[in-house]
Parts: C-alpha cells; structure tokens; sequence
C-alpha cells in the first residue's frame, strides 16, 4: 500500500512541469539555479543543504502563481509553517517573509540568478549578506514553464533555517523582512538597462 504523503509528493512533482523532483529543485531549470546559488563565490555559507520540504513548497507556491497571475510573498514564513518546516519563534507572522525569493520571465537560471543577485534584498538573503540569513542553511526551488502564460517560466526558491531547541535566547538584532511586494519581473530589469 503507498502512503498518502507519498501519493501526494509524487502528484506535486509532476504538476509542477511534469518534472521528477530531485534534493534541491523540481526539475533541471530550478536545480541549475540552486548550483548557482550555492557555488556562486559571493555566498557567506558555507554549508547550503538541499531540502525536499522546501522543493515540495516551492512547488505548491509556483503553481499558486501560474494559476493566479499574482507575485506576492503574503504569508511566506507561514506557508513553510503550514507545510511542516519548523521555523525558529523569532521568524515573522502574519505577511512576513524571511525565506522567499520569487521572479517571473526569465528562461535560465542563469538569467534568474543574475537578476535576484541585482536586487539588493533577494541577494542579501540568497547570498546570506547577514547574521540573520546567514544562519539558514536549507534550500528548495521550483520553476514551472507555462507557454499560454504573461511571463513563461515562474520561480519560487525557498532559503530557510529549520528551529532547533533553545534557540529563543538567540538575538539577531532587526529581522530584515522583504516586504510582500519584493518581486523581480524580468521587464522591470530590462527596462532600467
């Protein structure tokens, strides 16, 4: 008999692009774009660890946005709370987001990388520029092509750091959040050129 979870890892997968997730991304696009991350040589981690949990949100996520249309990072924190990753008590509620990264019409991972590494606020967190996001050390993408869509290919990479015991006496100063608007439309890069 086949789990249910099971059942319903495998249906996520293969909605999201008729891709076979793999550790970091839900097909060959997101997982080039993890490797970028990862290796790129401006990253302060020095360990970034693939997540299954984190790829199967990322999932739901860029499934949300092909269907809607919308990019927002409403409820980002509480999405992984909701999808059982564990986030330290000191992460934001509500509409915060500490752990997202979204962007819509870039056809590479290189093309996406690029473009998040130009927006200050997704790089700091990517490249974990910060005490705070310095300390998240798990990583999940998807992308999904959609052809009849407004801009082809979405991704949603989550960076986050899984809460462990008596980690509430730890002070980080300010928690950066990147707002629920934070989005990088590859128009809007190419326009500023």
């Amino acid at each position: 008999m086949i789990k249910p979870t099971i059942m319903a890892a495998s249906f996520l997968a293969a909605i999201a692009n008729n891709a076979v997730a793999n550790d970091c991304g839900n097909n060959d696009f997101a997982t080039n774009l993890s490797q970028l991350i990862i290796n790129d040589m401006q990253q302060q981690r020095v360990n970034l660890i693939c997540d299954q949990r984190l790829v199967l949100a990322a999932i739901k996520k860029v499934n949300e946005l092909v269907e809607t249309g919308h990019f927002y990072h409403g409820r980002a924190n509480g999405r992984l709370r909701d999808e059982g990753f564990k986030l330290p008590e000191y992460y934001g509620i509500g509409m915060a987001n500490q752990v997202e990264a979204i962007a819509g019409g870039q056809s590479s991972a290189q093309q996406v990388w690029k473009e998040f590494k130009l927006s200050e606020g997704h790089a700091d967190h990517l490249l974990g520029r910060s005490d705070f996001y310095l300390e998240q050390n798990k990583i999940g993408i998807a992308h999904v092509y959609k052809q009849d869509s407004e801009h082809r290919h979405y991704w949603v990479v989550y960076v986050a750091k899984e809460s462990i015991a008596k980690e509430q006496d730890i002070f980080y100063g300010p928690i950066p959040n990147k707002s629920t608007t934070g989005v990088i439309y590859h128009e809007q890069i190419n326009s500023s050129e």
